[in-house]
């Protein structure tokens, strides 16, 4: 997160604002808590405190230069964000991409690089928020630049309420419309309304699409503008504090520091954040900024001792390598583990002392930034994008390159040895010596995130209009059959779209996010598709419906019932297949530590109490329901007490939302088609 210096440091007219660097401090602390521990869950309100630091300083430093010089220095305020900004950010991305390089497989480094990209010109947060709400990505690994989203905000911010702040002055001195003397009633109503437009449309956001309202600007933009107003009406404030008791200032800027401190706790993520949820922790900052005063002391000690200041002084170059190691590291150790926790913290602060005694201090005070052009930054940042675009341009070789190669090594290990790979390593298990023969694992669990086959050749996104697709023998006697579900169902076209023409099945694909068989008053808001799909589906003419779904630990029982009894009542035949087990996120991190092999998969594994913890409501629908068949699928994926993560040297996961690999579902095929067969058979005659 920016790190800007409070405008009227080294002023002797002005003392220092020790308790901002404090608030900093328990702002990136809160931040690091939480994506190194977990804990607390709310620790990413942090991001929301440094804004309005962020929005306060700024302002502040703008309307103060208006005021003396009647204008305000572009070149100088964006050679300041410059110094203060780009040095350690671009260091820590290209140490960051070479850490990728080694550590990452190919399909994964690429998408760094492409984040690294968008980082460096201020745009990954839309980034990010076009990735997030992608349903086949929601459930991957994060990317280790994925926190670079916060400056992007910034950045973007500056970009604009220097200029209208300037435009809305100047025009107005100009016009005759307010005398220069009227400079923060004019600000204090362009902060307001932004505050308003950003408030409502992040409101909006927030329970339309919580996931893109997360990294956007416009949903986040409130918060620098309550920072903004706060700064505005610093001296009005601070005039009438100053005639109350210091003791009254000090209680306030308690119960400030106390609102932070319970956000951490209470808030959460998701439908609601950032609006209202952001709401707690951004009025609680504001309130310690404007009560607060330089001369409080050590009246505000926990913000204002010495330990505290300085985290806050290293605080930019602590938030920049926070993420990166904490998800590089996970290649190492294991997350949340004592050993895992002692070294992130331990190398963060390493690197972030360096960083701030090496590159920040140093770059900031650099003469050659003095020039309208900082020729030599220029070059440097110029070299550093070049780079960039370059080894993208070789890791989309490198990655085309193992596509070719990892498809060749699939086929020539199931044609060399197919006796005992993928899932016939566990459905003839009598016939395999070893569930896994030798350390090999296909495809890399680096690489996994492109094994999915055709997934998503037929797929109603994010609150998109229903679509149907058509897929299979056209003969007039061909059996005529639909899918219904989400991603869970999707995963089974690599299974079941080779087979249809030798099956003379005709399939239609009705699958989506969040879209699982349920009566529609229970419809997600992200499936606003479902009330079409389910009558498409039942009005169809369809012999036969197949129907899956993701187990969930929270869904309503009633309204898959209710969706079920109403399908199975149109006469039609109703296969329900038993969804695959649930995986920890611990699973995913397991596997792609440095040095995993099939051999060591048993630490890797997910205890089958754990893996079926979560109810099938499906199921639990179709046995309450006379007719409908359940076909079963434990058998291809537990074996005793455990369910393993990589079978017949084959992983079976691409993510913690239960992907199977399209690998493993074609080394599937045989085994579930035949007891597919049946369960159609079954459904069939008691239709």
């Amino acid at each position: 997160m920016t790190d800007t210096p409070h405008p009227i440091q080294g002023n002797s007219r002005q003392p220092v604002r020790r308790d901002i660097q404090g608030l900093r401090a328990v702002a990136v602390i809160a931040v690091i808590l939480d994506h190194l521990a977990r804990y607390p869950s709310g620790g990413f309100v942090g991001v929301d405190v440094f804004f309005v630091i962020s929005g306060f300083l700024i302002t502040d430093m703008l309307i103060r230069e208006y005021e003396r010089t009647g204008t305000i220095s572009f070149i100088g305020f964006y050679r300041r964000r410059v110094k203060r900004i780009i040095p350690a950010a671009v260091f820590v991305l290209v140490v960051t991409l070479a850490g990728s390089f080694v550590v990452f497989g190919n399909s994964r480094f690429v998408s760094v690089v492409k984040d690294a990209v968008a980082s460096l010109f201020f745009v990954g947060n839309w980034r990010f928020a076009i990735t997030g709400v992608d349903y086949f990505q929601q459930s991957l690994p994060p990317s280790p630049l994925q926190h670079y989203w916060s400056l992007s905000v910034e950045e973007q911010f500056y970009l604009v309420w220097p200029w209208l702040l300037l435009g809305l002055l100047l025009l107005g001195v100009r016009y005759g419309w307010w005398v220069k003397a009227a400079a923060r009633r004019v600000a204090g109503s362009a902060a307001a309304a932004i505050l308003v437009a950003s408030l409502a449309w992040g409101l909006y956001e927030s329970f339309g699409n919580s996931t893109f309202a997360y990294f956007s600007t416009l949903s986040r933009a409130w918060e620098l503008a309550i920072g903004a107003l706060g700064a505005i009406l610093l001296p009005a404030i601070q005039s009438r504090l100053g005639k109350t008791a210091p003791a009254i200032r000090v209680v306030l800027a308690y119960v400030g520091l106390a609102g932070i401190i319970v956000a951490l706790f209470v808030v959460k993520q998701g439908d609601g954040f950032p609006v209202p949820g952001a709401v707690l922790p951004v009025l609680s900052t504001a309130l310690v900024l404007i009560v607060a005063a330089p001369s409080d002391g050590l009246a505000l000690w926990p913000l204002t001792n010495p330990v505290s200041r300085y985290i806050g002084d290293i605080s930019y170059s602590l938030y920049l390598w926070h993420f990166p190691v904490a998800i590089l590291l996970s290649s190492f150790l294991m997350e949340g583990s004592a050993k895992y926790l002692v070294a992130g913290v331990g190398l963060m602060g390493l690197l972030s002392v360096l960083s701030y005694h090496l590159i920040e201090n140093p770059a900031r005070k650099k003469a050659w930034f003095r020039g309208i052009l900082p020729r030599p930054g220029v070059l440097v940042y110029g070299l550093v994008c070049i780079a960039l675009l370059a080894s993208g341009a070789l890791g989309g070789h490198r990655y085309h390159a193992y596509l070719v190669s990892a498809a060749a090594a699939a086929q020539d290990a199931i044609s060399s040895d197919s006796k005992c790979y993928g899932a016939a390593a566990i459905a003839d298990r009598a016939d395999c010596p070893a569930l896994n023969q030798g350390p090999s694992v296909t495809p890399l669990p680096a690489d996994a995130a492109v094994d999915v086959g055709n997934r998503a050749i037929c797929w109603v996104g994010d609150h998109q209009p229903m679509q149907h697709c058509v897929y299979g023998s056209d003969r007039p006697d061909a059996l005529k059959v639909a899918l219904f579900g989400d991603s869970h169902a999707a995963a089974l076209l690599p299974i079941l779209v080779p087979a249809l023409q030798d099956l003379n099945w005709q399939l239609t694909v009705y699958t989506g996010q969040d879209c699982t068989l349920r009566a529609p008053l229970a419809v997600e808001p992200t499936c606003t598709a479902l009330p079409d799909m389910l009558a498409s589906v039942e009005n169809g003419g369809y012999q036969v419906v197949l129907a899956t779904g993701r187990r969930y630990d929270t869904i309503q029982d009633a309204p898959t019932q209710t969706a079920v009894e109403q399908l199975k009542n149109t006469g039609v035949g109703l296969v329900v297949i038993e969804d695959v087990p649930m995986v920890p996120s611990s699973t995913i991190a397991c596997l792609n530590m440095i040095g995993f092999s099939a051999l060591s998969m048993q630490s890797c594994s997910i205890p089958r109490d754990l893996a079926y913890r979560p109810h099938d409501a499906l199921v639990d629908a179709a046995q309450n329901v006379p007719g409908v068949v359940v076909m079963p699928t434990e058998q291809w994926f537990c074996e005793g007490d455990n369910c393993p993560s990589v079978i017949g040297n084959v992983l079976v996961y691409i993510d913690d939302a239960s992907h199977v690999t399209a690998t493993y579902a074609q080394t599937l095929a045989p085994y579930f088609l035949a007891g597919l067969q049946k369960a159609v058979a079954s459904a069939l005659s008691a239709g």
